[in-house]
């Protein structure tokens, strides 16, 4: 187990430097840098750092982007409709932005004195290495928490209220809500751009899976549904970038600390608010077991909390957010049939069959949010001017 050369150097540096200001608490100087731990991710690699003197141990979290491609889990990708575009960024530039948007959110929360929301403190920015030095945090993610809930679960699964999810959306107002100075570009602010991709998304899928009448008719309908399901000017903010329950800690009491953000852009408020909703309903469990894995009910009651904790006493806008919802599945349903393995025989006829399977489920849901639509647009739901 070793680190890149010079990282643990530079890491001594930035605590020599900084270490004090980092641990207050500490009696003399943290001087001692051992590295406890190293883990490979498919976009960076993760080194777990115990910083000692004579009185006092702390640990901390380096975090190293990289474009390895050997560790991209073997698929590339077609070329596709996409929601957000593909980040062509260095590793340098890449590792400075999600630095940049982790003191977005220390500084959005810099006057906060809620137990219900945690930050991950952005200690040190390493040149030269695309590395970050950020505190170490020892909880799971809400993403873990519900796997263990799961119906597929050997032996006794775990418990998950609604608090998590209902401080998820508290936690996303806020940082929706919060000012920032970062120069970043509008995107898909217009209902008609929304549209544009409701007929992109489906025109991709419809090139692969002919027999889809649904997407069809999305292809037809998608300019107008947007039309009468979104205000024409969408609200923006800060976009989070990555908005999914596997890039949160949650603590025993439903404490929330949000993580790997890379705000690149400003985009539409419900784009992250979909994005939680569509990940907790297509995770991969879920989309191989039909939707069958986690209760329907639980499901329910953990959107419904997201959501009371984003909008509070305001109205939960009718159509805006399935709609959404829609957008970021049809995403999602792309990027999974544009795969494609690299080697071997075997492998790509297993993973055939999953795409098969877990279409099915995305079919369904596609389904199930048309019909949520057309309801609520029967009923009077919200219309251009919301």
């Amino acid at each position: 187990m070793t680190a890149p050369d010079g990282l643990l150097d530079a890491v001594a540096a930035a605590t020599a430097a900084d270490g004090q200001a980092w641990f207050p608490d500490c009696g003399t100087p943290l001087s001692a840098v051992r590295l406890i731990s190293a883990e490979t991710r498919a976009r960076c690699f993760l080194y777990r750092v115990e910083l000692s003197s004579s009185d006092a141990t702390r640990s901390i979290m380096v975090k190293v982007r990289h474009s390895d491609p050997n560790l991209r889990r073997l698929h590339l990708w077609e070329d596709r409709p996409v929601l957000a575009p593909v980040r062509t960024m260095d590793d340098e530039s890449t590792a400075r932005m999600e630095y940049q948007g982790l003191q977005l959110i220390e500084d959005a929360l810099r006057d906060e004195r809620d137990d219900r929301f945690g930050v991950l403190r952005p200690l040190a920015w390493l040149p030269g290495h695309a590395a970050m030095v950020t505190d170490l945090v020892e909880h799971p993610t809400l993403r873990t928490v519900l796997l263990g809930t799961t119906r597929l679960r050997l032996g006794a699964r775990v418990r998950l209220g609604a608090d998590p999810w209902r401080n998820a959306g508290a936690w996303l107002r806020l940082f929706h809500d919060h000012r920032s100075a970062l120069p970043l570009t509008p995107r898909a602010e217009t209902a008609t751009h929304v549209g544009d991709l409701f007929r992109q998304f489906a025109d991709f899928l419809l090139d692969r899976m002919p027999d889809r009448p649904l997407l069809r008719e999305l292809s037809a309908s998608g300019p107008d549904l947007a039309a009468w399901a979104l205000p024409a000017e969408l609200p923006l903010a800060t976009c989070h970038g990555d908005f999914v329950a596997n890039n949160m800690f949650t603590s025993p009491n439903g404490r929330i600390t949000v993580f790997d953000p890379l705000p690149m852009w400003r985009a539409p408020v419900y784009q992250d608010i979909a994005t939680l909703l569509v990940g907790l309903r297509a995770l991969p469990v879920q989309a191989i077991t039909q939707g069958m894995a986690l209760p329907r009910e639980a499901v329910a009651r953990y959107e419904a909390a997201f959501l009371s904790g984003y909008f509070g006493t305001d109205p939960v806008p009718s159509t805006a957010v399935p709609a959404f919802q829609l957008l970021v599945l049809l995403d999602k349903w792309s990027a999974l049939v544009s795969r494609r393995i690299r080697h071997g025989t075997v492998r790509p006829r297993v993973r055939e069959a999953r795409i098969r399977i877990a279409s099915r489920h995305y079919h369904e849901e596609t389904r199930r949010l048309l019909r949520t639509l057309e309801r609520r647009h029967a009923a009077g739901g919200q219309g251009r001017g919301a």
